[in-house]
């Protein structure tokens, strides 16, 4: 006697089955589930990221091919190398009473806050406003997503000062205005008699 074989399996209804999402965790009435946000302000291309630190974040550049030592930030696209950034420079740290601190994973060109080199594998307390330099890429950063207009980081506008009427005014020329009748009259005479003399020469030969 053959034994009836098993029912094949759906494969729509495995890859379903698979893919089990996790129900939203119940926020407690009154509290949130918000990490503290940061806004790295790049000086050198004018834009601005907007992230969040669940525990660490680690800023540098992407390796090519990509390793287990790939940056949470890369900052490639805002002239990282051009500017010195090693593949793993500074690393972010968030502790449990959200405080933030910066350590400078023994970077090729060092890490500055505030224009003060880091001491390596020692942290740095972040406060609002302070200036990251990665190698020669500043960065500045905030506790909130709005950026005060003053600490925009924009132009200096060199005033020009404008010349004055009496700038403009011509000085007198020295000695007796010439008179520009006679001038041209003395030069008409002066081409007459060379070229009657080049006719008298052309008429000897």
């Amino acid at each position: 006697m053959i034994a009836p074989r098993p029912p094949t399996p759906n494969p729509r209804s495995t890859a379903a089955a698979s893919q089990v999402r996790a129900s939203p965790a119940v926020i407690p009435e009154g509290e949130t589930d918000m990490k503290p946000q940061i806004t790295l302000h790049v000086l050198s291309t004018r834009q601005q990221l907007h992230i969040t630190i669940q525990d660490k974040l680690i800023l540098g550049r992407c390796a090519e091919p990509e390793t287990d030592g790939t940056p949470n930030i890369d900052l490639s696209p805002f002239l990282g190398y051009q500017l010195g950034v090693s593949r793993r420079h500074l690393m972010l740290v968030r502790q449990e009473n959200d405080d933030i601190f910066a350590f400078d994973l023994s970077s090729s060109n060092g890490s500055f806050i505030n224009g003060q080199r880091m001491s390596g594998h020692k942290g740095h307390t972040l406060q609002d406003g302070d200036e990251l330099m990665l190698g020669s890429l500043a960065i500045r950063v905030y506790f909130r997503k709005e950026i005060p207009f003053a600490h925009l980081q924009t132009r200096q506008l060199i005033p020009v000062q404008l010349e004055t009427e009496d700038e403009f005014e011509t000085s007198p020329l020295a000695g007796p205005v010439p008179n520009i009748r006679e001038t041209l009259t003395t030069q008409t005479r002066q081409f007459s008699d060379i070229e009657a003399l080049d006719i008298e020469l052309t008429t000897k030969k």
